[in-house]
């Protein structure tokens, strides 16, 4: 495309005095970029590849162990059938999801979009209904948003009509589940959800989808009340995943 004398004068101006700015780190990238993630922040996104266990999506080392079972789901398979995580928690990302969750800052969200946008060219679910992992009212009310909800948009934007806000809910207030260990993190959480109406999940593929991954233990107990409504298949979706040292 011929540039024109306009474009040609004025551009160099317009990308000095307005420029586009990276969300992390708030860099000038140029008026013409329109971008949200700079390309020195989006280097940092590690992004997990194939080499997982094909049920819980833990990661298996130096590559190799791609579509067999780790050691944990042979003894004691989860309530759901496939998870898949995009990146391992870390910078940059984790930081736009604080200002996600924390300051309720949907600003962050193209940034996010763009870190999703690799992973979902390959994101084949054909799934009946996609559920986010709810919040209590009163966290939701602090807060202002789910930041689940806002992912699953980011992760389905063809697909909205499926997504279902109100199939789960939270019924207890629990408290943070950062600090607790396994057991801790099961007792809390038991009996924390409940569903709507179990004839929405009956003999559906339902994706559940959440911001971190770093026991499971959540998605666990969702998976679980999903499971005992009905629910054919259930895959978890997570942004990204805490990569636990054993």
């Amino acid at each position: 495309m011929a540039i024109s004398s306009w474009q040609r004068y004025y551009l160099p101006v317009l990308d000095v005095l307005f420029p586009w700015r990276c969300q992390v780190c708030d860099s000038a990238m140029g008026f013409t970029v329109e971008q949200a993630i700079c390309r020195r922040c989006l280097d940092q996104v590690q992004y997990i590849g194939s080499s997982v266990c094909r049920r819980c999506g833990t990661l298996f080392g130096r590559g190799g162990g791609a579509g067999y079972l780790c050691g944990e789901c042979i003894k004691k398979p989860p309530e759901w059938d496939v998870s898949l995580s995009v990146i391992r928690y870390g910078p940059p990302v984790n930081t736009l999801l604080h200002r996600l969750k924390y300051n309720s800052d949907t600003t962050v969200l193209p940034a996010l979009a763009e870190v999703i946008t690799p992973f979902r060219a390959n994101l084949k679910i054909n799934c009946d209904i996609i559920v986010p992992v709810p919040l209590h009212r009163k966290r939701l009310r602090r807060r202002g948003l789910n930041q689940a909800l806002y992912l699953a948009q980011l992760f389905f934007p063809e697909q909205v009509q499926l997504i279902c806000s109100s199939a789960l809910k939270r019924e207890r207030y629990t408290q943070p589940q950062t600090g607790l260990d396994g057991g801790e993190r099961r007792r809390n959480l038991r009996g924390a959800f409940s569903l709507c109406d179990n004839n929405v999940i009956h003999g559906k593929h339902v994706c559940l989808v959440d911001d971190v991954y770093t026991t499971g233990t959540t998605l666990n107990e969702c998976s679980r009340i999903l499971r005992k409504a009905g629910a054919t298949k259930i895959t978890v979706v997570t942004l990204a995943r805490v990569i636990m040292t054993r």
